[in-house]
This record gives C-alpha cells, structure tokens and sequence, in this order.
C-alpha cells in the first residue's frame, strides 16, 4: 500500500500560517518527495521560531504562497493519480497539519479544473493517536515525537540532543517514519474479544486497530487521571453525557462495561 508522510512548520501566530510544507511518498517510488517553504503575511512568534529556527527576516525571502499553493495542488494530484487505493495520508498530530494545510490553499489554492481549495484527506492515520492507543502514559510520560522516537531508539540520545534542537519538516518526517515503523510492530492481530483486526497491510490494520475500542482502567486526562474509572460516579456519568465520545472511544466503552446503564 502507498501511503505519504507530511508535516508542516508555522508561524504560531493569529492565522498559523505554514512557513514550510513537506510530503513524502511512501512505497511510491516514481513521485519525488515535496518540500517548499512559504513566505508568511504574519510575524512568526519566538516559540516557533526556537523550534524550526526560522527568523521573519529568513521567512521574508521564502515563495509567493499563491505559487507554493499551486505547487502544492499539482503535486497532490499527481499523487493520487499514481498511488493505490486507498492512499493514506500520515502524520504526527495530523488534525493540526490538515487544518494549517486546509487553511492554506483555502485563502491561496487556484481555481479551475486543477484546483483544489481544500485539504482533506479521506484516509488517514496519525501516529500520536495510535501511540496513545499501544504505550501507557505511565510508561512514556508524554506522547511528543521527539519522547516517542526516543522510547523506540534508546541509543539515539546524542542524535536528539545534537541534531534535534532546531529542526524543520523534512527532519521530522524522518523521525515520524521511524516512530510509525516502530508503533506498527505493536499493533496486535486480535482485538479485546479476540477478533481479528481488520485490514489489507500493517497500515489499514494500525487505522482499524485505532477505530476498535479496547478496555482501559484508569481515566486518561482531567482531574482524575491515572485514577480507576470507577472512582467517581458523577465523573464517569458527566462524561458519558456531555463528554466526546467520538474522540475517547475506549474510554467510552470501557465506562460502558463497569456501568452498562450509562451507555
């Protein structure tokens, strides 16, 4: 299955304008990979700026974002076009990079035939969600990429410390190919009931495994984390009425197994 990795690099400020965009193809070997730097309209607040190490001054001689939006369009359907069905879009917190990619070519994307003002994926797979999913908080602490790629490469210390300070797109798409290589040898075959996971490869089984729910014993976040679900009543039935379930569906059903008159 094909599949490509993306990410961003942003401003942080009122708009999060992208200053980068990087996409790289997986198991696509006739599609180079895309990586274009977008001169921005909005200051780029400090802390980013300590995060990819780009300056208002560097950012003002990056390209026209009405040129890298049109770049970024052909290339997309170039992509799709090529790859097989169905191709999955992968990041690390991959609602943040849709919504600064949509957000782009929303305000810059071309018009016609080939134009494309908008940025949704059909098929994704983020991969904090699926860590989230397979390591304990208790075990990692924090769910952040450079945390993740760690727990999977214990020997790498030196290469986070040296390399990783100030780092762009491209960078962190390395580091997500690893920490996704690393979390799909834990995805299970079976699921809570013993049912086999669905899926065609290891990436369609990782999407299936996220969207099954499985049973947890602790709360997750709020003023109980890491406390037994059943440790408050009005909590867990505050949740179940106005909480999101959508989002914490583990959550969801593993409330539903201690009080099967909440579901």
């Amino acid at each position: 299955m094909s599949y490509y990795i993306f990410d961003t690099e942003t401003t942080g400020a009122k708009k999060n304008e992208p200053i980068q965009i990087a996409i790289v193809p997986q198991n696509l070997p006739e599609v180079r990979h895309f990586n274009r730097t977008v001169k921005p309209s909005e200051t780029i607040l400090p802390v980013c700026t300590v995060v990819h190490g780009v300056t208002d001054d560097k950012a003002a001689t990056f390209e026209d974002p009405k040129t890298v939006a049109r770049q970024l369009v052909q290339y997309l359907n170039l992509l799709y076009r090529t790859a097989s069905r169905p191709c999955y879009a992968v990041a690390h917190n991959i609602s943040f990079d849709v919504n600064v990619i949509d957000a782009f070519l929303k305000e810059w994307g071309p018009e016609g035939e080939e134009g494309k003002k908008e940025f949704n994926p059909k098929y994704t797979l983020c991969t904090m969600q699926l860590a989230k999913k397979l390591i304990k908080k208790a075990d990692i602490g924090s769910y952040n990429l450079d945390t993740l790629y760690y727990y999977f490469n214990r020997d790498k210390l030196e290469y986070l410390k040296t390399t990783r300070l100030v780092h762009d797109a491209l960078d962190d798409i390395v580091i997500t190919e690893n920490v996704l290589e690393n979390l799909l040898n834990l995805v299970p075959a079976l699921d809570a009931e013993d049912n086999p996971i669905e899926g065609v490869d290891a990436i369609d089984r990782a999407v299936s495994y996220i969207l099954t729910p499985i049973k947890i014993d602790a709360w997750p976040f709020g003023k109980f984390e890491g406390k037994p679900l059943d440790h408050d009543y009005g909590y867990a039935r505050w949740f179940m009425r106005k909480g999101d379930r959508d989002k914490e569906i583990d959550l969801v059903y593993s409330l539903g197994l201690i009080y099967p008159e909440m579901k």
